[in-house]
């Protein structure tokens, strides 16, 4: 399992991450989870299909062709920032990598415009 070691996206706007997986975990269950640790990882939204599964402003969509899924945290806010966890459920013990997201402030442009 393999996924960016961070992630950075701007106040109020959406953050996208990839997460890839090899052959033969295209049927098993993929996550999002918050946690320092992965043992104190609680799940923010999970998938058992290829359908995009949402929870409140964060999806989750499996792309089995590509194995890789995919999460979308939308309208990012300064909490939202923390150490999250691609992960596959499996009988023994799940597959997971760390990703540390980052919500940078926001943009300046918008204000410049009116200038």
């Amino acid at each position: 399992l393999m996924g960016p070691p961070e992630a950075r996206g701007p106040l109020g706007e959406d953050l996208t991450v990839q997460c890839w997986y090899g052959k033969g975990y295209e049927n098993y269950i993929k996550y999002w989870c918050r946690g320092t640790t992965w043992t104190s990882c609680h799940i923010v939204v999970k998938t058992g299909s290829e359908a995009t599964v949402k929870s409140d402003r964060v999806s989750i969509r499996d792309i089995h062709t590509f194995c890789m899924f995919v999460v979308t945290m939308r309208n990012l806010t300064v909490e939202d920032s923390g150490t999250y966890w691609c992960g596959i459920e499996r009988p023994a013990m799940d597959l997971m990598f760390s990703v540390k997201v980052n919500v940078l402030p926001g943009n300046q442009t918008s204000l410049l415009q009116w200038t």
